[in-house]
């Protein structure tokens, strides 16, 4: 049963109960191993990886790589301590055969440190020495390690997504040196000297953080194994990007070939009936990577005086968009070798004119006539509409605006036409940039990002490379994994309205250069430009819009594989698919961080960096439940509208696997997206649940909590039921919590704990809240079903959960087999 699988929809499984609303671990260690024969296998393991190390000669330290258990990780807070003795090099992720996670460390040890690892084994290995709790001593450090072994230059490798080079061919090197013993100073001037005996290249420039100091080398891996490998200073070694800039300041006939290269590698999708719809500044079909892909393309304008061309001045705007939804960021599309998909179609419609702008008044009237002609053009209802235009000058706090409100009335649909739109949410200022991340947090997400329906998109970056022989002594602005300069945030916003952006993809970089700015175009990402008479087809493209197109790659990729989903679906899956990254969470846990710190987060970047795999794959430990269903929040009754019904499932858990697991950690997600029709004539929308029609929340029963007394908890009618009986047994103990999640119409949040108490946490109830559909009873809306999304995924350390959910459900695996 190993491998990937279909996540797993759950049809008619809600159970409507009439509703009157209320008036809200420790480290895994792997136990199975025998600790002495464990113990002795892992000292023999450590002397052959010292004496490999040591090739005979006598040294003062050693790299070993350690690897752990499928499923566990290596216990970090019992490695490294203030002396500089034992130091973790590297840390990575590798899937074994059987699709499980393993963690691979890098780790240094001094002299010092060897013998006290040494001695930890020896403690380890001796079944007489116990701690107070009766568990072998050490073990949380040594029970999880499978293996030792010699670390190789291979071993410090950072880049998965890339081979490691051959060991004889000369490349660019960019290497990572600690500096937490000996200064940059010292460390530079050690490693320069050995690095030159053996003929390396080495670029004049470095850049220095708190714990590392940063070289580019040029050499084969043959030639900088013995210089780096026994230095005591290696940490990490990456390959730096193909810059940009290479590709834009090629020759043209250099970069027709790169060209005829990625044309050829074209894997186009002819009867596709996926649509991505760009609401921008028009597009040159003509361009020549988009001439073979023509016919996919239909472009169309709001203003028949203007021609269907990308007005955008410069290299465009409409193009560079275009460019990254079908193709990614050809940084790495043109280096690579595999076959590129091209599995939608696009109808670019212009609702721009650089030369002839729309005044912002009539933006709302545009954007929803371009909607309309797209469908005209392809009656599809599997679209994905993409919109990185935004107003400026424009102070809203979270409240809707005339053309937010468009956005959410186009969203909400009419019956069973829905639809799905991205919109960027806009950029600061470049001059202000120099102030980041401050500038971030006062410059508000642009109008109509603000739209509670819209899926509002930020940029982050990965970007992380300068070419210093260009730009001497220039450093980042964002370090790699933090919010791009660019990015606006919510952060200034009323706390009553949406959290924005939901999620963050790559919008580039900048660097700080001799007191100001540098833009190298290794900090941005490569698309085509509108071209020209001898102009380059090339163009780097970052900020929100290019976030907002690889958003829309990405939500076209779901709806690929799986075709048919509801716009609310593809929207959940991606926020529920969404990580943090180390460095937006500041190296901690989200569950680590304050309320405050939480709340700044959540408006900075959302709920981070979704995460393709995920949004289309269940794993045996990662299991993914999909729930498209309809609810009559309101019902007519006594003169009054009132709240109708709640929907209450009955989770699939099996009970006998959670409760055998025991005190292992498991983490239960949940998402709920649905769209709410929009009120912007109501004189009262400044309240948000004035502005949206309706509300939907999700509650979860307690570990040990009776069914009848988590109904009583959550429904007045189930409470007054019981009279004077009710007494609580439980509540909702969420990692960010009802009062920050419940905001806007797209709610998330993660429960972590142990297994056994996830094993009686099995029902989950969709309740209704309030909204204008209840408070204004002349529009009869009391009479209305609306649709919602539920994501619900529990995921294990490594244990096969899916196994026993399928079996729950009675469903056969091959149902569900990609």
């Amino acid at each position: 049963m190993d491998g990937l699988f279909k996540h797993i929809f759950l049809e008619n499984k809600a159970k409507s109960i009439s509703f009157t609303p209320l008036g809200s671990g420790r480290f895994p260690v792997n136990e199975i191993v025998n600790q002495v024969r464990h113990g002795k296998r892992l000292k023999d393991e450590f002397n052959s990886a010292f004496l490999d190390f040591s090739e005979g000669e006598p040294r003062d330290f050693v790299y070993v790589e350690f690897e752990t258990f499928p499923g566990y990780d290596l216990d970090l807070a019992k490695f490294e301590g203030k002396t500089g003795d034992v130091r973790i090099a590297t840390l990575k992720e590798k899937i074994d055969e059987n699709g499980q996670p393993k963690t691979l460390g890098s780790v240094y040890l001094s002299k010092k440190g060897i013998s006290s690892f040494i001695k930890k084994l020896n403690e380890y290995s001796n079944p007489e020495i116990k701690t107070k709790t009766g568990k072998p001593k050490n073990s949380s450090l040594l029970s999880n390690i499978e293996s030792i072994n010699q670390a190789t230059l291979k071993s410090f490798w950072q880049e998965p997504e890339r081979s490691f080079p051959p060991m004889h061919l000369e490349v660019w090197w960019e290497v990572w040196l600690d500096i937490t013993v000996d200064s940059d100073t010292i460390v530079l001037e050690k490693i320069t000297a050995r690095l030159a005996e053996y003929g390396v290249q080495i670029s004049p420039r470095s850049l220095i953080f708190p714990e590392h100091l940063v070289i580019l080398i040029k050499g084969s891996a043959n030639q900088i194994f013995e210089p780096l490998l026994y230095s005591s200073y290696l940490d990490e070694l990456r390959k730096p990007v193909e810059l940009s800039d290479t590709f834009n300041s090629m020759e043209i006939p250099e970069q027709k070939a790169w060209i005829a290269d990625l044309a050829k590698r074209l894997n186009i999708q002819e009867e596709t009936p996926i649509s991505v719809c760009l609401l921008d500044s028009g597009i040159n079909e003509d361009h020549p990577l988009l001439g073979h892909i023509k016919h996919l393309i239909h472009p169309d304008t709001v203003e028949p005086s203007w021609s269907t061309n990308d007005s955008w001045s410069g290299s465009g705007h409409g193009n560079p968009m275009a460019g990254l939804i079908f193709f990614g960021d050809l940084s790495d599309t043109f280096l690579g070798k595999h076959f590129v998909r091209i599995f939608h179609r696009l109808e670019s419609i212009k609702i721009l004119h650089h030369i002839h702008p729309t005044h912002p008044d009539f933006y709302a009237v545009i954007t929803e006539e371009a909607i309309s002609r797209a469908e005209v053009i392809n009656s599809t209802p599997e679209r994905v509409f993409c919109l990185a235009i935004t107003a400026k000058e424009v102070i809203h706090n979270g409240k809707p605006s005339s053309w937010s409100a468009s956005l959410d009335k186009s969203a909400f649909g009419e019956e069973e036409w829905k639809r799905l739109i991205l919109v960027s949410g806009g950029n600061i200022p470049s001059t202000h940039w120099p102030e980041y991340p401050r500038s971030n947090f006062e410059f508000s997400i642009h109008d109509p990002a603000q739209a509670f329906n819209a899926l509002t998109i930020g940029a982050y970056t990965l970007k992380d490379r300068i070419d210093l022989k260009k730009y001497p002594g220039a450093s980042l602005l964002a370090q790699r994994g933090q919010l791009s300069p660019s990015s606006s945030t919510s952060i200034s916003w009323e706390s009553d309205w949406a959290i924005k952006p939901e999620v963050v993809f790559e919008g580039g970089n900048c660097g700080l250069w001799n007191e100001g700015l540098c833009d190298p175009d290794s900090l941005q990402p490569l698309s085509i430009s509108k071209g020209g008479m001898a102009k380059s087809p090339f163009t780097t493209f970052g900020d929100t819009s290019a976030a907002t197109a690889f958003a829309t790659k990405f939500a076209a990729a779901i709806l690929e594989n799986y075709p048919g989903l509801w716009p609310e679906t593809i929207r959940a899956l991606l926020v529920h698919s969404a990580q943090w990254t180390d460095q937006m969470l500041g190296n901690r846990k989200i569950e680590e961080l304050s309320r405050e710190e939480k709340i700044s987060l959540l408006r900075t970047v959302g709920y981070g960096v979704p995460f393709l795999p995920s949004a289309i794959y269940t794993l045996q430990n990662s299991v993914f439940l999909v729930i498209q269903e309809k609810i009559k929040p309101y019902k007519f009754e006594e003169n009054r509208v009132k709240a109708n019904e709640c929907h209450v499932y009955t989770l699939p858990w099996p009970q006998a696997q959670l409760l055998e697991l025991g005190e292992s950690q498991v983490r239960l997600n949940v998402t709920l997206s649905y769209f709410i029709e929009p009120n912007p004539g109501n004189k009262r929308y400044a309240v948000a649940n004035n502005y949206a029609s309706h509300g939907l929340r999700f509650r979860l029963k307690d570990r040990d909590e009776s069914s009848s007394a988590f109904m009583a908890r959550i429904n007045n009618k189930a409470r007054k039921a019981l009279e004077e009986k009710y007494e609580s047994e439980g509540g909702e103990k969420w990692t960010i919590g009802q009062q920050i999640r419940d905001k806007g119409s797209i709610h998330r949040d993660i429960w972590i704990g142990n297994a056994a108490d996830l094993a009686t946490k099995n029902e989950l109830a969709i309740i209704p809240t309030g909204g204008w559909w209840k408070t204004r009873p002349n529009h009869k809306r009391y009479e209305s079903e609306v649709r919602y999304s539920l994501i619900i995924s529990i995921e294990t350390d490594s244990e096969d959960i899916l196994t026993p959910i399928l079996n729950e459900l009675k469903v056969d695996v091959d149902a569900i087999n990609f």
